[in-house]
């Protein structure tokens, strides 16, 4: 079988000679042999992971996508913007707005965990 010059049972062939020769088997690769990081592990609290998210969603909750540009390119924007406006604004706009949410809960969330902190010491 040949598909534009490729030999494809020849391929095959070398691909079955090398692994005759290295002594593959089915046994080599078995799930049991994995190493699988611990659930307990991933599900542990860290405190400065959870400063540095909050820190970087509040960052980027008030971000505008929109720069300056110059030129043709800030026409071409332009153009792009006000054909997808009627369609997808009521879209982004809720999604902002869920968003600003979420956001102002992890604030809250942060608080809390200060004042339970201040009270416990």
């Amino acid at each position: 079988m040949q598909d534009n010059g490729i030999d494809v049972k020849k391929i095959m062939e070398e691909i079955r000679k090398e692994i005759q020769e290295r002594g593959y088997n089915k046994s080599i690769l078995s799930f049991s042999d994995v190493v699988i990081e611990k659930v307990e592990e991933k599900n542990k609290f860290l405190l400065s992971e959870w400063k540095h998210n909050l820190y970087m969603a509040n960052l980027s909750a008030n971000n505008s996508s929109c720069n300056n540009s110059v030129g043709i390119k800030k026409v071409l924007k332009r153009i792009v913007r006000k054909g997808y406006y009627i369609i997808f604004r009521p879209i982004i706009n809720d999604q902002k707005l869920f968003n600003s949410y979420v956001v102002n809960c992890l604030n809250q969330i942060d608080n809390y965990m200060a004042n339970q902190k201040d009270e416990s010491n």
